[in-house]
């Protein structure tokens, strides 16, 4: 009887560590499920758009509608869209039907910081983008909280997809 009861509480054992090794199995991460996040290059528009943007998307402009918040972001799909982030500038003539405009804003903890760089990343398996927004931070600044705006203008985007802000401080 003390046999069984060893033989029996041996097999549970073995069928219990089995179960977890082929639960830990399936939990690991298939790189190929998670799919390749693909850069989307900038595009520079002509230097009238490039200097009404830039006046736009500024803290000085009290006009901005939308950009209360710490840290946003937009993008733009047409031209109604633009006209009701700001209401007080001339509105740059951007074909809409070619391009998409990413816009935003983000909180830093100093004056001097600025923002080294913006990517724009997707991912088909996840039909989703990611907009990286790099910002250099001053070691020796003045600790007030200040904001940077920004702009980048792409190769037309379909509408739709679930877009994500990521703030990487360098």
């Amino acid at each position: 009887m003390k046999i069984k009861k060893i033989n029996l509480f041996t097999f549970f054992l073995l069928l219990l560590s089995l179960c977890v090794v082929l639960l830990g199995a399936g939990c690991e991460k298939d790189d190929n499920l998670e799919g390749e996040w693909i850069q989307i290059d900038s595009l520079m528009p002509d230097t009238q758009i490039s200097g009404q943007l830039s006046s736009i998307f500024t803290e000085n402009n009290n006009c901005l509608l939308n950009f209360q918040e710490d840290t946003v972001c937009h993008v733009i799909f047409n031209q109604e869209e633009l006209k009701e982030i700001d209401t007080c500038n001339i509105i740059p003539d951007i074909d809409f039907e070619k391009y998409t405009l990413v816009v935003g804003k983000v909180m830093v903890p100093g004056m001097v910081s600025s923002i080294s760089k913006v990517l724009l990343v997707y991912n088909s398996a996840k039909d989703m983008y990611k907009i990286e927004v790099s910002i250099d931070e001053c070691e020796e600044c003045y600790t007030v909280i200040g904001y940077l705006y920004f702009w980048r203008v792409y190769s037309r985007i379909e509408s739709g997809y679930d877009f994500k802000l990521l703030v990487i401080k360098t």
